[in-house]
Parts: C-alpha cells; structure tokens; sequence
C-alpha cells in the first residue's frame, strides 16, 4: 500500500460528493428529487471509493478487482442521474426507465463475468487504470452519452417552456442544474485512460464539482444570481488550476510526492487572498447598479425614525424603495381593526397592474410572514394573487404583523438577490421601529389633546355655572319688579288708565314675567347640566329630562333659523344618570344645527321624536336635513376621536361619549344617512323601568 496525491484526491473527492448528496437528502427525506440525489450521488461517491482502493494496491490482481467494484458506480452513475433530472423536471419516461434498468443489470452481469466489458489494466507512469473491452465499453459510453444528452435537453425544454408557468427562482434552479450537469459531463474526460490514451484522469474534479452545485440548488431557496457564480467560479478555476497544477507536475516530475504536499499547503492561502481580491473587484463591476439601490435603501432605514406622521413615513418609505429599485408595482398593506384585513394603503404601479384592495387576516401570505418574521418571496406561499419573483416586507409591532410592503418584479426581470433580502430585512426591522414611533406620537397627540379638552370643558362648565348664578340673580330681582308694577297698574291706576291700554299694559307686563321665568328656568338647566355628577342612576321621568333640554337648545333653533318639530311621547320613566342623558340629547341637538347651518336655500330643518318601540323599550330619535353621512363612515362616528366635521370645528369626542353614556344606561345608540347631503338620523333605544 503506497500514500500518494492520487489516492487523497480521489477519497478526499468521495467524501465531499456523499456528504453533500447526504445533507441533501437529511434536508427533505420525503422529496424525491432530494431521494433520487442521494441515490446518484452514492453511485459517485462508489466509483470514487473503490478506485481510491484499486490507486493504493500493490498487487495487479487487487488493482483490477477494486477497479472492477469502481465500476459498478460507473455503470449506475448515468442511469441514477437520469431518474434524479426525471424527478427534478416532473417529465416522465416509463419505456426508457425500463430500459434503463435492463442494460444497467446487463452491464454488470458482465462486468464480472466476462472480459467484454473492463479487461484488465493499463501500467500508466502515474498509476493503473482499468482497460477498456472493445466489445461492450464502446457501447456503454453510447448510451453514457445518450442518457447525459438527454438530461440536458430536458432541462432545456423545461427552462424554455412557453406552455408551463414556473418562476424566476425555479428558471434559475434549473439553470444551476444545466451547469451542474455540464460539470459532470467534463468528468467523462476519464474514459480517454481506458483506451490507452496516456492522459492523468483529473476527471474527478468535475464530478466532485456536479453534485455540490446540485446540492446548493436543491437545498437553497435564495440562489445566488448566476452570472456571480460563472464569475467566482471562472476566477476560482483561474487560480487554483495554477495552484493544484504546480504541485502534481512537480509531483510527476520528481515523484517526490511529500514536498509536492507541502508545496500545495504553502500556495493555498496565498490562492485565498487573490481569489478574494479578484471577485471582490470584479463584483463591484457587475453589481454596481444593485449596490446603488442597496446603499439608498440603507440611507432610507437610517432616516426614517425621523418622521411622526404615519402618512408621511409610508409616503417616504413608497416613493423611496420605488424611485430606487423601479420595480412593477409597490404597495403598502396596513392592518384595519375594523375590516379584520390588511388594507391598500398607498401603491406606485408602472403599467396596467391591478392591485389586491385588500387582504384577508387568514391568508397564506400573513401566515407565512408572521411564521417567518423576515421578508420573503410571495411565490414561497400558496398565495397566488400576485406576479412571481414578488417580495412581501413584513412590518411588525408589539401586536404582531402591522403592515406589509409588498414590492414586484425588478425591470428587465432580473431576480432579487440574497444581499437584496439582507437590505430589505433591515429596511422591514427600522420601519417596524419607525412605525411603532408614528403611533406612539399619534396616541400621545391624542391624550394630550383629550387632556386638553376636558380641561377647557371643566373651564367651561365652571363658568356657564359661574355666568348663570351672576344673571339668575339680576333675573329674579326683574321679575319681582314686573310684578310690583304690575300690581300697582292692575291696582292703583287701573281707574286713571283707558281700559285698552290698561289690557295692553296687563299682558306686555305678563309675558314679561312669563319671559324671565323661561330664562331662569333655563339658567337653573344650564347650572345643573354644568354641575358635577357622581354618576348614579335613578329612577327618572324622561318629561322632566327633556323640558331641561329643550330649554337649553330651543332657543339656538330659533336664533339658527331652525325649524324644529317635536313628537314626544308623555309618561315614560327610565333609570338613569339626569345630566349625563341631558349631555347626551344635546351632543346630538349641536351636531344636527352644525348639519343644518349650512343648507342654503334649502329650509333647516330638526325633529325630535319619542315614541314605544318595544314592550320593554322606547325609541328616541333625532334627525336633520343636513349634510348626511358617508355611508362608510357609519359605524366608525361613535369611534373615540371620530368627526366628520372639519378639523377646526370638532374634536371627535362628542359621539364617543354619547356611545359610552347610553351603553351605561344598557341600551344602543345607532346613526343612519343615504349619503353626503341627504341628512342623518341619530336613534337611541332605552329600557323602560
């Protein structure tokens, strides 16, 4: 048994091929492209094996019957190849796969008992080498080369097909298979050393090669773009051709095979530091335009803690990746609370592409992203509503899967590299953030402006009870002076006056008096609507409620123009909170005259109406002619922050309150409208006591 280079290249080449065809196969044990692999590769990794055996035998009888089990992985390499491309391609060839699995039997069957098929060795300078029988090996080589060529065309047809729709990323695989394949098929330089030709049988390199670019496309998703690897493999073969070469012929030449050994050691890490200079600079040139693209997006991610307003930041975000990736379409998905859906929120488009309005909460796309938790390939999911080679962005926040950005095809359908999904993971984790700061800022905006507006209507309240006390006061002291000339008119002078006049006198005196006692009745409304309130519930006369509240509003209707038409039912009792209804009834009122005040020609117009619904319930409702509600908007008024006047005019909080105040009181508040300008009703439903 002699050590030498052959021997180590060939076993070190037998480990590295069942390896790989090993990790493929561990990686998806129920696929049969990973299956069919592992079986191909074993058949590889079983020439190698047992010519590794045959390399380090002394004896010639042991050289030829190692060579001969070698020979066995050769007769099944092509053959298992075949079923691995059939599996791969999903093209089945029943005939042929019979035929394949009676000349392989044929081949062997031969291989041991006869000398028509491997007779012999060759005594070469470097080594023994199986002879060729010209009986049967010719024709093996035949269809060795007939298998192979097919595989190729198959890949072929598949990678050209117009009637098959299959993706970018799978084009892409089927490429690294064609070169792969191509690989292997340089590995048949070996058989010239079966015919006597003196030539060294380097062929192992290339089959070593063929499964590990098998494996790299089984098992990786992401590929890498194949231009990056003809231009790493080109410099790789550049440099270390020169490295491995030098070593062998100083090996050949003065069989000193150790310092050949050594020789290979000290060049290797010299070949790292120029094969990584090479494709580092040669890199730069073919990704220039990608690197751009990556640095903008960098920039972007750098700057997008900056923003407070979510419109803008998704608006920047958009325009940004838009303006420099160019892909088809890009579009931003944001989840809605009120739709359970991920909502279009903003979208760029090249061309005419229609976009998904929205997407639903349980779809494979949103279940696959908050699986993941990092961008993806949609074509990864069964989600088909968007075009291949289409990348989803997740954005997530403390309550999962906020937003989604979903980015199209690259021009010129060029594919999305792995270092894209580097950049765009950061671009998905700093938006996250800076979404998550949007909101952070909206809700502080929103709590500081509530704050805000209770303090003004404790202020408010403060002084309407402050303003009515001051004018109660001069109120009763008018009153209790009508009356005394009243009196002394009626009384006193009713002799000295014409009788017509005296009447005249009498009644103006009278409704006076009737005057100040509606304004004081008002004024102790207003005193106890701003009065502070515990909360509590009791049995109320819903008459009492609405005399106090219509002499608050009533006399804003007639300074409003306001025609107003009351339909109200006596003799209904409820449980309830006095000042909060009274809060209720005119939230509602002030929203209708703000309705109303802007009709134009057209009359304004309020009803008030109470009525039985049911046994056990009543009916209050409140409508107007004014400028109606979207209907969209329907449900989402009673919404804390809601308005749809104009943000100068309301605050948003009125309705919200009003929802919160009848829900106390167990019963429903709703609003109906036909639209912008057909006005709105506000329906209240209450149980009786």
């Amino acid at each position: 048994m002699k050590l030498n280079l052959y021997f180590l290249s060939h076993i070190l080449s037998c480990l590295v091929v069942f390896v790989f065809s090993l990790f493929a196969f561990i990686k998806n044990r129920k696929s049969k492209v990973n299956q069919n692999f592992f079986i191909f590769g074993s058949a590889i990794a079983v020439w190698l094996l047992f010519s590794s055996i045959a390399i380090i035998s002394n004896k010639e009888t042991d050289v030829v019957f190692w060579y001969r089990m070698s020979y066995i992985g050769i007769t099944l390499i092509p053959y298992t190849f075949f079923y691995f491309v059939s599996a791969l391609t999903g093209r089945k060839a029943r005939l042929i796969s019979i035929f394949n699995w009676l000349s392989a039997s044929f081949f062997i069957i031969f291989l041991w008992s006869s000398n028509l098929f491997v007779n012999g060795v060759y005594k070469y300078n470097w080594g023994y080498y199986p002879r060729a029988s010209l009986a049967l090996h010719p024709i093996f080589i035949i269809i060795f080369v007939a298998l192979f060529s097919y595989t190729i065309i198959s890949l072929l047809l598949k990678i050209t097909s117009k009637s098959e729709v299959i993706s970018n990323i799978e084009k892409l695989r089927l490429k690294y298979a064609l070169l792969g394949t191509l690989f292997g098929v340089f590995g048949s330089i070996d058989f010239l050393a079966n015919y006597g030709i003196n030539i060294y049988p380097f062929g192992f390199i290339f089959m070593m090669i063929f499964p590990c670019v098998y494996t790299y496309a089984i098992v990786k998703y992401r590929l890498m773009d194949i231009r990056l690897l003809f231009t790493r493999a080109g410099i790789f073969i550049f440099v270390y051709s020169f490295i491995f070469a030098l070593p062998i012929w100083f090996g050949i030449k003065t069989k000193a095979w150790l310092w050949s050994l050594v020789l290979m050691g000290v060049l290797s890490p010299v070949g790292i530091f120029v094969y990584s200079y090479l494709r580092e600079q040669t890199e730069k040139i073919l990704l220039k335009k990608e690197a751009n693209y990556q640095a903008a997006l960098k920039e972007l991610a750098k700057t997008m803690m900056q923003i407070r307003a979510l419109d803008d930041l998704l608006n920047i975000i958009i325009l940004r990746i838009f303006d420099a990736i160019q892909p088809q379409f890009i579009a931003f998905y944001i989840f809605s609370k009120d739709d359970k859906k991920y909502v279009l929120k903003q979208n760029r488009i090249q061309g005419n592409i229609n976009l998904e309005k929205d997407i639903p909460i349980n779809s494979a796309l949103v279940n696959y992203l908050e699986k993941r938790h990092r961008s993806i390939l949609v074509e990864e999911t069964s989600f088909l509503k968007f075009s291949l080679e289409t990348v989803a962005i997740p954005c997530f926040i403390q309550n999962g899967l906020f937003a989604f950005i979903v980015l199209g095809p690259k021009p010129k359908k060029a594919l999305y590299t792995a270092s894209d999904f580097v950049i765009f993971d950061i671009v998905s984790s700093e938006a996250s953030l800076a979404i998550e700061n949007c909101l952070f800022w909206q809700e502080e905006k929103t709590r500081l402006a509530k704050e805000e507006q209770i303090r003004r209507q404790r202020a408010m309240d403060h002084f309407s009870a402050s303003l009515a006390h001051e004018i109660d006061n001069p109120i009763f002291a008018v009153t209790g002076i009508t009356d005394v000339v009243k009196m002394t008119v009626t009384a006193d002078l009713k002799d000295c006056i014409p009788q017509d006049k005296l009447n005249f006198l009498s009644d103006r005196l009278s409704r006076i008096t009737k005057d100040l006692f509606r304004i004081s009745k008002m004024i102790r409304a207003i005193r106890e609507f701003s009065s502070q309130t515990k909360g509590e519930q009791v049995t109320l006369k819903l008459d009492d409620i609405l005399d106090d509240f219509l002499s608050i509003v009533e006399p804003q209707f007639k300074y409003e123009g306001i025609f107003f038409d009351k339909q109200i039912e006596q003799g209904i009792n409820l449980k309830g909170n006095k000042i909060h209804l009274e809060e209720v009834f005119i939230n509602l009122a002030t929203n209708a005259i703000h309705a109303v005040k802007h009709n134009g020609q057209k009359e304004k117009k309020i009803t008030f109406k109470v009525s039985k619904n049911t046994p056990k319930t009543f009916l209050i409702e409140l409508s107007d002619n004014g400028y109606g509600i979207k209907k969209e908007m329907l449900e989402d008024i009673f919404l804390d922050f809601v308005t749809t006047k104009a943000s100068t005019e309301g605050t948003g909080m009125g309705l919200g309150r009003v929802r919160k105040i009848i829900e106390d009181h167990g019963g429903k508040v709703w609003a109906s409208s036909k639209g912008a300008g057909t006005g709105a009703t506000f329906s209240i439903e209450l149980p009786f006591v």
